[in-house]
């Protein structure tokens, strides 16, 4: 059978008679140009236009790329993947007006501690005349009453004689406590007093010494009743000194008092432990009898004063625990903080008065101020509580929380159905705290 050979010649595709054309047009251009070897196939196909070459259309690349843009999407869902619960503490104004007892060593109730600060200023003055002045010394003493558990009453001027023979004198009457047992053991009652020197000079002046009551003398309480320096005995002058005017001494001890009064608060404040607080108003401030100097070249005294800061500090969980105590019921202890308690109205009791510290056994105080409670945010708890659970069961987990206000629940990726089963993968953003940085 004749075979068409026509039939068999496969025809040439449109790509082909155009790769066909591109050859010749550049074998006309290479005569052209007088040279007659023609260029290597490898190297007209890659001058050939970018249509006229084989190898597909290039959409299998875009779909590798696209696939591979997918599985990192999906991958990165994973890396981010968590929990995040806002939560708002439950919280609440409480009104509080009254007195507080504080102790040194409370068997309940609130505990305080003492801090002291002392400091001094000077100041020139122009000097007078010299004349003849007199001054007693004074100081404070405590009492104390080691004959027996009854009270005993001293009247005011009662004499107390040092080792060395001098004499003081009390300012006011006051009562010794009797005995008390204090841990099993029979310890004296004691009081503090201040004393002046019963006559003027600074041979009265002394930094530390003991008393006996002059009026016991023979009889049994003469050893059992004694006094000891609570503070150095000073101011005690007998001679010739510049004169200054009543009026002018207490004009500038007046403002030297002022620059002590600010600088021993400041002085007092850098000195408290970041865990107390410091009241402005629970503060005692006391000021020793202000010397004069010598005249210098310039006639010119100097005037020093010197002033004591006694300050009642409290531990800031301690008080917070005391106040609440008060007005709320349903706290346990460090499950409440009060945002604002460092700025309360607190202040000594008008009839409180801070002696030596180191014997300060008891203090009121008085509070006049609206408390802001809020309840504590226990995280570790909370996470380990939904770790793992269903998102629809997010709300009755919060509900078991009673120092939770309100709470809202953000998932990643925002599909997912299920909390983190880590408990560290669950972030909690307490918005009271939020907001208060």
């Amino acid at each position: 059978m004749n075979r068409n050979y026509i039939h068999d010649i496969k025809p040439t595709s449109r790509t082909q008679r155009q790769r066909e054309a591109f050859h010749r047009e550049h074998e006309l251009r290479m005569k052209k140009m007088g040279i007659d070897k023609p260029e290597p196939d490898e190297y007209l196909d890659e001058r050939e236009p970018r249509q006229y070459r084989s190898g597909g259309s290039g959409r299998g690349v875009w779909y590798v790329a696209g696939l591979a843009i997918i599985i990192l999407v999906f991958a990165l869902t994973f890396v981010f993947a968590g929990a995040t619960v806002y939560v708002t503490p439950r919280e609440g104004t409480v009104e509080l007006s009254g007195p507080i007892m504080a102790e040194k060593e409370p068997r309940t109730g609130l505990a305080f501690e003492m801090l002291s600060t002392e400091d001094s200023r000077s100041t020139s003055v122009p000097a007078g005349e010299k004349t003849m002045v007199e001054k007693k010394a004074t100081g404070t003493v405590k009492l104390f009453n080691n004959h027996s558990t009854a009270e005993q009453k001293l009247l005011i001027d009662t004499r107390l004689e040092a080792p060395n023979g001098y004499i003081y004198k009390t300012k006011k009457a006051v009562t010794i406590p009797g005995q008390k047992t204090v841990g099993g053991k029979l310890t004296p009652g004691s009081i503090e007093v201040e004393i002046y020197a019963d006559e003027a000079g600074d041979i009265y002046n002394s930094e530390k010494t003991t008393f006996k009551v002059v009026g016991f003398r023979g009889s049994p309480k003469y050893n059992n009743f004694y006094g000891e320096t609570v503070t150095a005995i000073t101011g005690g002058f007998k001679g010739e000194s510049y004169d200054i005017s009543d009026e002018s001494l207490k004009a500038e001890t007046d403002i030297l008092k002022a620059e002590l009064s600010t600088s021993l608060l400041e002085k007092a404040r850098a000195e408290v432990p970041s865990e107390f607080i410091l009241y402005d108003k629970a503060v005692m401030v006391t000021f020793d009898e202000a010397t004069i100097g010598t005249a210098d070249e310039s006639g010119k005294v100097e005037v020093k004063q010197t002033g004591t800061l006694n300050a009642v500090i409290f531990k800031e969980t301690d008080l917070t625990k005391s106040l609440v105590g008060k007005v709320i019921a349903d706290t346990t202890d460090n499950s409440v903080t009060i945002p604002n308690i460092r700025e309360l109205n607190i202040e000594l009791d008008k009839a409180s008065t801070i002696g030596n510290p180191d014997t300060m056994e008891s203090i009121k105080i008085m509070i006049d101020d609206k408390i802001r409670v809020v309840w504590d945010v226990n995280e570790a708890e909370i996470k380990e509580s939904l770790a793992g659970i269903k998102k629809r069961d997010f709300e009755s987990k919060m509900l078991q929380f009673k120092n939770i206000e309100s709470a809202e629940l953000s998932l990643k990726p925002f599909w997912k159905g299920t909390l983190p089963i880590k408990p560290n993968a669950i972030k909690i953003i307490n918005n009271f705290a939020s907001t208060t940085q």
